[in-house]
């Protein structure tokens, strides 16, 4: 009978303890080196190889989508008397997972993915990373409410290099073993808006930012045309002029450096090209930067602009 009941309470300690993850659905990357792997690749099909993906819905599907611009958007209106300049949107906001690139596909709807024996929460608004261990996965509600009564529960800034604490946590060492000793760059960003009449602007931006797991360069712009006082995205005459680009990882594995006008990849990275909007992501890893100097030309048919961000 004691035998017995030290099976049973043995078996409920292991289902407590939290080793089934099978019911959680949310991405599964067994290692640190298989999520570096895999933002390397700069490649979304990689995603289907990894465990957990066939019950997986990422954060992004939960997005609204632009509203569709209806036909008499083509019409050529006359202005109004309305200020457009008091309407505008800006098309950067460091706490829109919308923004996030990469970062969002691999987030489920609670905002977590796994990474070796770590549940991650990425917390935009908080500007934190919520750690907790699978072994604790039944605690896994407080992870998405972020209980702060959990002790299992740790707390990191966004601008930590994450894949280095969740070694450290793991006792791993060949991620860190030729780190050097390098600055850390901090998040900047730049935006403006060009006017030319006709109820049409051209966004333009470039930002970097750091979200723990994933750190990343971005440069977007895209032709918006009014019409019934609200902004759409329109179809038009956009292309990137000469682009300053220089930057290196904290742990000094990689570099890049870019002068000239970008036609269809920068540093490895793709230049997309849509209707009325241009966008290359110039840098999406899992390590910081040291340093960056990212400088665009924009040039459209409802007029040119610069934006700029640097920090060395």
């Amino acid at each position: 009978m004691k035998l017995l009941f030290f099976i049973v309470f043995s078996l409920n300690i292991l289902f407590v303890s939290g080793q089934d993850l099978s019911n959680i659905n949310v991405l599964k990357f067994q290692t640190t080196n298989e999520y570096i792997t895999f933002l390397e690749s700069n490649s979304l099909q990689g995603l289907s190889a990894i465990n957990g993906y066939q019950n997986f819905v990422s954060l992004k599907t939960t997005f609204v989508n632009e509203p569709i611009a209806p036909p008499e958007i083509d019409q050529n209106l006359p202005d109004d008397d309305y200020d457009i300049k008091e309407d505008i949107l800006p098309l950067y906001d460091p706490k829109n997972y919308a923004s996030t690139s990469i970062l969002c596909e691999i987030l489920n709807v609670d905002k977590i993915v796994v990474i070796g024996n770590w549940f991650i929460k990425i917390d935009l608004e908080k500007e934190k990373a919520f750690l907790l261990k699978t072994t604790f996965s039944n605690q896994y509600a407080d992870l998405v409410i972020g209980n702060p009564t959990n002790v299992n529960i740790l707390e990191y800034s966004l601008n930590e290099d994450g894949v280095d604490i969740l070694d450290q946590l793991d006792g791993v060492s060949e991620n860190n073993a030729s780190r050097c000793k390098l600055r850390t760059a901090v998040h900047k960003s730049d935006e403006k808006t060009l006017y030319n009449g006709n109820r049409r602007r051209v966004n333009m931006m470039v930002a970097y930012q750091n979200f723990f797991i994933y750190h990343h360069l971005k440069v977007h712009a895209k032709i918006q045309k009014r019409f019934l006082r609200v902004w759409w995205t329109y179809g038009g005459r956009i292309a990137f002029g000469n682009l300053d680009l220089e930057w290196k990882t904290k742990n000094c594995k990689s570099s890049c450096s870019f002068h000239g006008i970008p036609s269809i990849a920068v540093c490895g990275n793709g230049v997309a090209q849509q209707n009325g909007i241009l966008h290359i992501g110039p840098y999406n890893q899992a390590r910081r930067l040291a340093n960056y100097t990212l400088k665009l030309d924009v040039i459209s048919e409802n007029g040119n602009g610069h934006v700029e961000i640097e920090d060395n």
